[in-house]
């Protein structure tokens, strides 16, 4: 009798105990402004969510009436749903897009994006045996925007650089440039590659469109025949014919094979809950930790129960020193069984260490549901010998 209270015991605190440690909430940045917005553009901003507390535990999210049709919020490309899970000192990153509607007066808008942590219940901690919650701890995302009528297109070219290259790679140039305006901004520019008085090549073309209000790092390659040697490139940048930025930058050619090219494989992961028939996204995560820029891309093979099916592979990507990039690819399941993808990035002539991702196409695991349903099956058991 004793072995069975002290096993019911146990099952109960397993489910009920309490855990005195709070959940918290935290998020950067937190102000954004928009002092030129215009109606029928959409308006990117990302912030970060955190757990700060000692606890897991959910989160809500309400956006300041009128304005919910303004912003529709998203994480990792998919619409973000309330609740929200976060582990203990978790953190996810939101993206908010904001489009002005067409009936919006011009004028100021003050709008907040509510976060709060969700009560969560316990039957076990108040001395007269009552009810108690974590309480409700709240954030905002604060918004500042003033709707105009007019079209405004500027910005500001912050930096040009040229880093070093090598014989038969392309000529990369890297413009830090900020959209100021309140519509879509694709700046002009135009190059003349000079070795001593001597002009060895020009060229000239359009940077990648950029949204208002964001600051971006554009990288541009040039396939310029260039020899091993020292070189002055003189450049200018433009808006819709207005001067952004024009400089002389010296940059050199080394021989073919003089900067290492080193890539790392990160992660290997799904981007949604795979499904029979269905698509399925896998984004595979490199970082380019090397000294030269470098256009890589996933190869992979697919098994199932074990067996080499299919193959798989990403676009190219052009990948600058230091940065990290996402390559995807989507692959379809169609029969029942256990899938592995595995495969690694291909650059330079080089691969990357190869990482892998399983998943299972029918059949399932027990769930809660069923794990709870056993555990009070074992307590009934004991109730009914006890009498």
């Amino acid at each position: 009798m004793k072995f069975q209270k002290s096993v019911l015991f146990f099952l109960l605190m397993f489910f009920f105990t309490k855990n005195a440690l709070a959940i918290g909430i935290g998020i950067t940045p937190s102000e954004f402004s928009y002092p030129i917005a215009t109606k029928n553009i959409v308006y990117e901003s990302e912030f970060a969510i955190s757990n700060t507390g000692e606890e897991d535990g959910y989160f809500n999210y309400s956006i300041e009436e009128p304005y919910s049709e303004w912003f529709s919020l998203y994480s990792e490309g998919n619409k973000l749903e309330a609740p929200f899970y976060l582990k203990s000192k978790e953190s996810k990153i939101i993206t908010a897009e904001l489009l002005i509607p067409d009936d919006a007066a011009k004028g100021t808008y003050n709008v907040n994006i509510e976060f709060s942590t969700e009560s969560n219940p316990d039957i076990s901690s108040d001395e007269e045996g009552k009810a108690t919650s974590h309480p409700v701890m709240k954030i905002s995302a604060q918004y500042n925007i003033t709707v105009t009528g007019d079209q405004i297109l500027q910005g500001i070219m912050k930096k040009i650089e040229v880093p070093e290259t090598e014989v038969n790679a392309p000529l990369c140039l890297k413009m830090t440039f900020e959209n100021t305006g309140n519509v879509q901004a694709h700046p002009q520019y135009t190059g003349t590659i000079k070795q001593g008085n001597e002009t060895i090549d020009s060229f000239e073309g359009l940077t990648d469109y950029i949204k208002p209000g964001k600051e971006e790092e554009l990288n541009v390659l040039e396939n310029v025949p260039l020899e091993k040697g020292e070189y002055v490139l003189d450049i200018s940048t433009s808006l819709n014919g207005t001067l952004l930025k024009s400089e002389s930058i010296p940059f050199e050619v080394l021989a073919e094979g003089s900067l290492e090219k080193s890539a790392n494989l990160k992660e290997l992961r799904l981007d949604n809950e795979p499904e029979k028939d269905s698509l399925l996204k896998v984004v595979a995560v490199v970082e380019n930790d090397g000294k030269a820029d470098f256009s890589g891309k996933f190869a992979g093979e697919v098994y199932i129960n074990d067996k080499m099916t299919d193959l798989v592979e990403s676009e190219d990507v052009y990948i600058p020193v230091g940065d990290t990039k996402e390559l995807s690819f989507y692959y379809t399941p169609t029969s029942d069984g256990s899938y592995e993808i595995k495969g690694c990035v291909k650059y330079a002539g080089k691969e990357t260490d190869s990482q892998n991702v399983s998943f299972k196409i029918g059949g399932s695991a027990p769930g809660f549901g069923a794990i709870m349903t056993f555990f009070f099956l074992i307590i009934a058991c004991f109730m009914r010998r006890k009498k």
